[in-house]
This record gives structure tokens, sequence and C-alpha cells, in this order.
């Protein structure tokens, strides 16, 4: 089975304003409600989805099809294009924006990841995706491709593609990229874990220059301009009702309404007749869902189910929909366990014995249902063998899956990325700031009762180009080894192999570790950096993305949007925070953080001038955990009577418990870096110390019953 895609391209124009009609636009409005509707109810479905025997011999039989299907599958994707094309943001400077995509294909190879023909019985399956010169470029000043003919714009969108193919090449030099064309090489291998999946990019670059930001924040501006009229779009007079009434009345009226109308509307939703037309709603809502679940609603009353749909919102329905299926829940268990009761009165009263026995027995089905299809042991046969699926192998792997067996593995890499902002369109701008990053990696492992993530970065650099003839011009890069470091004080884990031992930053994140040491890990370990404070850097940065005066507005108000999503965010992981506190999910925490030195020069032209330097030292996080035996033995004692020591010991059981250790933290104020830094590396006292070597070592406590008012919270 081969699909293939070729030359895919479209463009995309922002629409000129066009007459209002309320009827069209509600239809819109209802379609994206119902659509949000029905995704939202797939993933409930999904997830509240009961595991049983049979289901689980379903999904080894789906998981076998798709095998076969994915062994069989290979996709070829040529000359993919998406161009934005906007005249009306900026009229005298048209700018166009787009994803190109030169190559994507997905083949079958052998073990040794050759391509050719893999034969059924190979055993693992193995794919390889290669991804071929994948951009993004936002193009200030373009020129517009509107309106050509179908060859010819064909023809343009297809030279505006860069790729690269061995000696075949079409690179594109007009072209702004924020994403330089990268070229992936992704691998997919089943071999150990059920699904494993490898991705390596050699470079990934993104690049933003003034004229796009520019453009940028004229569009966003548009578009604020755009919901600000969506909003008063039905009461905006139209050309008639200017042309009859005057302009100038047409628009007082408009303005008058405008404000009028959110006062009415603010205070109808707090009358009291709001709050029992709401439910009323709720009632009738969730007494014809109940029957339109099992398909018993008909005629008129489904009609007014419709109608309630369309006056209700999104989040009303949602709700009132779970309100009505955990009333309908308890219905069905109600009337089941009345149904076990009729049946075992009926059998005290004789309704068992042979004859209730050859009833119960008559009707026993010859044939099995496979994902909703009826087939006999004959059929059934056939279609297993013709699949290779061994049922009770799966039924048995599905239910007592090693602890330590593989799921699912993912891995990534980037070996070098860049961001970097320049003060113009051209090559020979001039750049503002440039961020490199080396050796980035990403894993994660799933098994069955338990997920492991780690991520790590080798190596970052910032360099600032601010200022001429600077002798800091990296200003951000990993501290030279020549500066003695304080070791490791807390406990790290063994090295992964796709831990690198000299990057820069490691994150590792455990859920259900298999030592079972506690219920999550986390370890982090950072190597020290040195940074140098410029001002001019940072009031360069400032200049560059302060948006002009006149579209103030606009991004004030896309920032507030920004932060109200973001408040629901954090709302929500607070409240599931504070479930977890109430679980009381322990957590093994191990930090070795060695802070960045700040280096602050009073010229940075300059290395003999003042200097001062904040070295924040070694910071070390460990979690003290409390021994399994010790909360076993309380546990024991539940039901037997307390003394004052088993008192201690639960009160003390109520915290987890944390070990901070802060060593060499100081401060050095001198003439000169060089002589700063020798005080740095000096033993014994330093007549440049403003702080001279400071170690600081503490418990931290913290209460897992938060609600509890007889324990401290944090101690």
């Amino acid at each position: 089975m081969k699909a293939e895609i070729d030359d895919l391209f479209l463009l995309v124009n922002p629409a000129a304003s066009s007459q209002y009609d309320p009827v069209d636009d509600e239809k819109r409005a209802q379609a994206a409600k119902q659509e949000r509707l029905r995704t939202a109810e797939t993933l409930q479905i999904q997830e509240q989805a009961q595991v049983n025997e049979e289901s689980l011999k379903n999904q080894g039989f789906i998981d076998t099809i798709i095998a076969k299907i994915i062994n069989n599958f290979q996709v070829t994707v040529k000359n993919i294009h998406v161009r934005y094309e906007d005249n009306v943001s900026v009229p005298d400077h048209p700018f166009a924006a787009g994803i190109t995509l030169s190559g994507f294909t997905i083949t079958s190879v052998n073990e040794k990841w050759e391509k050719g023909f893999v034969p059924s019985t190979a055993g693992a399956i193995h794919k390889l995706a290669e991804l071929h010169s994948f951009a993004i470029y936002f193009n200030t000043d373009a020129e517009s491709i509107r309106g050509l003919p179908p060859q010819q714009s064909a023809d343009k969108f297809r030279s505006l593609v860069e790729y690269h193919f061995g000696i075949d090449e079409n690179p594109v030099n007009d072209h702004q990229f924020i994403l330089r064309p990268i070229t992936m090489n992704h691998t997919l291998d089943d071999k150990t874990p059920k699904f494993d999946v490898e991705l390596d990019f050699e470079e990934i670059g993104f690049l933003l220059d003034n004229y796009q930001y520019r453009d940028v924040i004229s569009m966003i501006d548009m578009y604020h301009f755009f919901l600000r009229n969506q909003q008063y779009r039905k009461i905006r007079p139209t050309e008639d009702h200017i042309a009859k009434m005057g302009k100038s009345k047409a628009l007082w009226k408009f303005a008058r309404e405008a404000v009028v109308g959110q006062v009415h509307e603010k205070h109808r939703e707090w009358s009291w007749a709001h709050f029992a037309e709401r439910r009323d709603d709720r009632r009738k809502y969730v007494r014809l869902y109940k029957q339109k679940l099992p398909g018993a609603l008909k005629g008129p009353e489904l009609k007014e189910l419709d109608d309630l749909e369309t006056k209700l919102s999104y989040e009303d329905l949602r709700f009132y929909r779970s309100i009505a299926r955990a009333e309908l829940r308890k219905d069905i268990q109600v009337r089941r366990k009345l149904e076990e009761e009729k049946r075992k009165e009926q059998e005290a009263k004789g309704g068992g014995g042979w004859f209730g026995w050859i009833r119960g027995t008559s009707h026993q089905a010859s044939t099995d249902e496979i994902l909703g299809v009826q087939m006999n042991d004959q059929r059934r046969k056939e279609l297993f063998d013709a699949l290779e699926y061994d049922e009770k192998a799966a039924t048995a792997a599905a239910f007592e899956p090693p602890k330590n067996s593989l799921k699912a593995r993912i891995k990534a890499r980037l070996q070098k990325g860049s961001l970097a902002l320049r003060s113009g369109p051209t090559q020979s701008s001039t750049e503002v700031m440039s961020i490199v990053f080396h050796d980035v990696r990403a894993k994660a492992i799933q098994r069955p009762t338990s997920l492991d993530a780690l991520v790590s970065l080798g190596d970052l650099h910032v360099y600032d180009s601010t200022t001429p003839h600077s002798q800091y011009p990296e200003i951000v890069k990993i501290k030279s080894d020549d500066t003695p470091t304080v070791a490791s004080i807390v406990h790290l884990p063994a090295m992964d192999e796709d831990e690198s031992p000299n990057s820069l930053l490691m994150v590792k994140f455990e859920q259900s570790p298999l030592d079972e040491r506690a219920d999550n890990g986390l370890t982090v370990k950072l190597r020290p950096l040195e940074v140098v404070y410029h001002r001019g850097f940072v009031e360069a940065l400032y200049n560059y993305f302060k948006p002009p005066e006149t579209q103030m507005e606009s991004v004030a108000a896309l920032l507030d949007v920004a932060s109200e999503t973001l408040e629901g965010f954090r709302n929500a992981t607070r409240a599931g925070l504070e479930h977890a506190l109430q679980a009381h999910k322990t957590i093994d925490v191990q930090m070795d953080l060695q802070a960045p030195i700040i280096i602050v020069p009073e010229d940075v032209t300059n290395k003999s001038s003042v200097h001062l330097i904040i070295d924040a030292g070694h910071l070390a996080i460990g979690s003290d955990l409390v021994p399994k035996k010790d909360v076993q033995e309380i546990y024991s004692k539940r039901n037997q009577q307390y003394t004052e020591e088993d008192y201690r010991r639960l009160e003390a059981l109520m915290y987890d418990r944390f070990s901070v250790k802060l060593s060499a933290a100081q401060f050095v104020l001198g003439n000169g870096l060089e002589a700063c830094l020798n005080a740095l590396k000096a033993e014994d006292e330093h007549g440049l110390h403003l702080l001279e070597k400071t170690n600081v070592e503490f418990s931290l406590h913290n209460s897992i019953v938060p609600t509890a008012v007889q324990l401290s919270k944090i101690k």
C-alpha cells in the first residue's frame, strides 16, 4: 500500500470586510460549538473505557491489524507550500509568510535500515522516515503571486520551495527564513519496545529581523481591530442606515447601543429571572439528555433538546451533560441491584433446578463476536492465520507484562541550534543578539507501570553585538574549567546512556520508579555559567521588541488574553497539586546546581575597569525520604491505642523533608577582571571580598496535609 502527495500549494489572503449576515454567523458559531462538543465527548469516552478481558483481546487484535498495515504502508510527500500574503496590515509594506516542505517519505527497511522488500515473516517492523528541507519564512516587502494563471502560479509556488537532494538543488535566496531549512532522519523500530522512535536533527536555526517584527506587530494590531469589530458587528450601522439617518446620528446611535447594551446585559445576568431561567434550562436539558443517551428521545422532545443546545453555551452543555451521565449511571446501578434482588428471590422460590439450568444454556451462541462482527470458529481461524495472530499469547501478554518491559521509547537529538535577532532584512545587516546551543537530547521511556523522561543541554552561548570593541562579545558561556568547583553533595543516579558527562543541564523525571524508592523522582544537574551583565545589551533588546505607541493597545490586549489563559492554567495546576498533596505522592528530589557567576563590569570595553563578581556557589537539594518500614509500623497500629511516642512519630511522617545546602557563596569587587577571578579562586581570605565564602545548611519540612491546622505548613 502506497500513498503519494505531490505539489500541494495553498495561498491565503486576509478577507475583505463583508456585509454582516446574522444567520450565517449563527450557523458558523453553532457548528464550531458542536464540533468542540464532539471532540470532548470522544476524548471522555476513551478515558472512561473499561478494561476487561474482552477489550484486551480486541486491543491485541487491533494492534495486529495495525502492524500489518504499517508493514506494508509507504508514504511519499513532495513539494508542499502554504503561503499567507497580507497587504492590509501594513499597506505600504506587504509581507508574505509561509511553510515549505520539499519532501517527506516513510519506507519499509530491513534490520540494517536498508530500503527494499521486507517479508511479513521478518519479525520486527522497521520504518525509515526522512524529512527534507522543512522551512518557515517571513518575507517583508514581498511581491504577491495572487492572480497568476494556474500553471504560472504552480510554477512560482514550486520555485519557492528550497530543496537539496544530492547534486539536485534549488536554493532560494529571496526568502527571509525564520526557521532555516532542516533535514531529518526518523527511524521507527519495535524490536525491543512496542514502539521505538528516534529523531536526529543536524541543525535548526531561527532568525528574526526588525522588519519581520514590525509586520508581525502590525498583523496583531489588525487582528485586534478585527476582534473588536466582531464584538459590535451586530449593531454596527449599515451603509443604508447611514445614508438614511445621516452619518453623525447613525454613529452616535451605534456608540450609545454599544455601551448601554453591555450595561443591560450585566444587570440581566445578575437578575433573579436569569437565575430561574438557567435553573429551568438545566433541569430540562438533563432530563432530555438522559433520554437521548439510550436512544429513547424522539419527536418534539428531540427538537426541544436541539433548541436548548443552540441556546446554551459550550461550558454549560459540558456541565449539564456530566450531570446527566452521573444520574443515568446511578439509575442503572439501582435498576441492576433491583433486578439482582428479584432474581435471587425467584431462585429462592424454586426458579432454579434442572429446568432452569436447561433454559439458561439452551441458547448458547455458537459464534463469537470480533470487533462487532459475528464469526464462527472456521472463519475466525482463517482470519487469525492470515494475520499471524495468536489470541492466547496476546491476551497473556496484555494481562501480565513484566514490570521492566518497554512499551514505547522516543529519543531525539539536536546537534546544533541557534536563534538570532538581526537589524535588517538583508544578509549584510548586523546581528543584535544570537544564541547558540549544542547537543540537545531528549528521551522518554514508557513501561507498564512507570514513565521516565530525560532532557539534557550540552552547551550554551549568547553573543552580544550591540557594542563595538566590547571585551565581552560572549556574555553567556560555561564557566572555564580552571575555576575550582565544589564536589557534588547529593546522591545522583548512575549516568544515563543518553546523558553526556559534560552536559550543561540535565533534568530527569521518573514516574513510579522501578526501584520503588518513591512515587516520583526528580533529578536536576547544572554546571556553572559565566554571565556578563551589560546594561546597553538589555536596553537594545528592550528597544528592539518595543512596539510603536500606536500599537501598544493591541499588544496590551494580547498580553491580557495570554495572562488570563496563564492564570487559568495556574489555577488548574494548583488544584491538581493540592489533590496530589492530599493523596500524598512522595517525590525523591536530587538537585546538584552549580550556580552561575555573574560579572558586572563598569565598562565592557575595558577589562581593567572596576568589576563586581557574584558567585552564588553550589546549591544542593536532596529528599530525606521516610523509610517504608517506619510507615508500615505506624500503619500496623491503626486499630491499637497510640502512645505519646507513636503520636510524635506520626506527626513526623506528616512532612516531606528536604536537605538544603549552599556552599562557597561569595561577592568580589575590585579593579580588573583577572584580579577578581583570582580572588574567587583564593583559598584564604582576600582583600577584594565583599562577602567571603559562606556555607549554609538547613532542613526544610513541608506538610503533606496543608489543611491540618495543628501542623505547621512549613518548618
